[in-house]
């Protein structure tokens, strides 16, 4: 059994509990070139403000180097995501940029990143390039299903630092090194289930989380969370789970501690269309307005 990313046991859950519900209307077009590049187009009326958005998004692969995600939004902002596999043994680099520039109160970024992977743990390095330069570190260690991982931020100023420098020698200070930020994780995992608790912000906000495959057509799973030292973030407590009808329909639901029920229910309707239907309803405030309701017409395949 693989020993995946620090990052990606929370997010396994988090895509459960959220990633089907859109509440926006939205139509997605996706077609594929003959070379096998993958095309996504979108268009949407956002739920927040009535705004519209729009979004292409592109994916490629080629032998070991793939695209893995080149975007533009409508907002101005372009995303880059590469890997380039098996650079080394057992190893991916990886680069990410945001060029947001010309987008209000947005930045440009960029960073480099390596991922290490062994039957028995995964190791990660990413460095942001343009601020500090900041680093990440997490590793995962695996050992007959138990999970044992940590990360940590280590910031610095040394760009911030030579910027100061090459401007008046008199402001240039010492670049000091931080560690930001530390967590730990601890775990089990079978093939059908994995529980786990997960620290973030310096080890002051907990996450206890449980997902279960109960079989090919049910998933199940639910996160609690709490600061450590009752802190400003309340006890929350979200459960849900994905069914799967038959081959061409699926229902999700979920529902948390502040009241929130959340439905979604999809539809195969032929080989290139499929509709997608999600609500929300505020069980503590019925006569409110903060109910939601959005469509999703997906096209292509």
């Amino acid at each position: 059994m693989s020993v995946g990313k620090y990052s990606s046991y929370m997010k396994s859950l988090k895509d459960l509990l959220n990633k089907p519900y859109s509440y926006d209307n939205k139509v997605e077009l996706k077609t594929q070139a003959s070379n096998g590049a993958k095309f996504t187009s979108d268009a949407s009326i956002k739920d927040k403000d009535g705004s519209a958005a729009g979004n292409l998004k592109v994916e490629y692969k080629q032998g070991n180097f793939s695209v893995d995600k080149l975007a533009i939004s409508t907002d101005k902002t372009i995303t880059g995501e590469f890997k380039l596999a098996g650079a080394a043994p057992n190893t991916d680099f990886t680069f990410k940029c945001t060029d947001g520039s010309r987008s209000s109160g947005a930045d440009i970024s960029a960073g480099i990143g390596a991922v290490y992977k062994d039957d028995a743990f995964t190791v990660t390095a990413d460095a942001d390039v343009i601020n500090g330069p900041n680093f990440d570190f997490t590793g995962v260690f695996a050992y007959q299903g138990f999970l044992v991982g940590g990360a940590t931020k280590v910031s610095t100023n040394f760009l911030s630092a030579a910027d100061a420098a090459s401007k008046d020698s008199k402001d240039a200070a010492a670049a000091p090194v931080a560690v930001s930020d530390y967590n730990v994780l601890l775990g089990y995992k079978t093939s059908d289930f994995t529980v786990a608790a997960q620290t973030t912000k310096a080890l002051s906000h907990v996450d206890v989380t449980l997902l279960h495959t109960a079989s090919k057509d049910l998933e199940a799973g639910t996160i609690a969370s709490f600061d450590v030292k009752g802190g400003s973030t309340p006890f929350g407590i979200t459960l849900g789970g994905k069914y799967k009808l038959d081959s061409d329909s699926s229902i999700a639901g979920a529902v948390d501690s502040t009241g929130k029920i959340s439905l979604n229910y999809s539809q195969k309707l032929s080989d290139f269309a499929t509709i997608k239907a999600s609500g929300q309803v505020d069980s503590l405030a019925l006569d409110s307005d903060s109910h939601k309701f959005g469509l999703t017409l997906c096209l292509g395949n």
